[in-house]
C-alpha cells in the first residue's frame, strides 16, 4: 500500500470533530479517533480490513455488505457442530484482530434440512 494512501486513511480515522447544531446553537466539540464515519470509504475498508474473515467448511458462507456480516450454512442430520466451530472462528478472528464484535446485534436462524 503506498505511503499517500496510508496517510489518506489515517487522516480521514483519526481526529475528527463533531458537535451538534440544534436551536440555532452549537454543542460543545468532540474530538472523535474512534470508528468511523458513515461512507462509501468506510464500507470499502471494513470489507478490506475483514479480507480475512473466512469460512472453511463447504456447507458455510460468509456474505458481507458494507459493515455487516452474515455466516450462512447447511446442517444436515441435527449435527450443528460444523456450522457452530465456523462461527467460533469468526469470533476469535475478531479478537485477534482487535475487532470489536456487537454483541447485541448478532441474530440465529436455524433452518433444518
Amino acid at each position: 500500500m503506498s505511503v499517500n494512501l496510508c496517510k489518506l486513511i489515517l487522516y480521514f480515522l483519526t481526529d475528527r470533530k463533531q458537535y451538534v447544531y440544534v436551536n440555532g446553537k452549537y454543542s460543545t466539540t468532540l474530538v472523535i479517533n474512534i470508528d468511523s464515519p458513515q461512507s462509501v470509504l468506510s464500507a470499502v475498508l471494513f470489507i478490506l480490513y475483514t479480507h480475512g474473515v473466512i469460512v472453511k467448511h463447504d456447507k458455510c458462507y460468509i456474505i458481507k455488505y458494507a459493515d455487516d456480516t452474515v455466516i450462512t450454512g447447511l446442517i444436515t442430520d441435527n449435527n450443528e457442530e460444523k456450522n457452530t466451530r465456523e462461527i467460533d472462528n469468526v469470533v476469535r478472528w475478531c479478537n485477534e484482530h482487535n475487532f470489536l464484535l456487537n454483541v447485541q446485534k448478532p441474530k440465529e436462524l436455524i433452518l433444518y434440512d
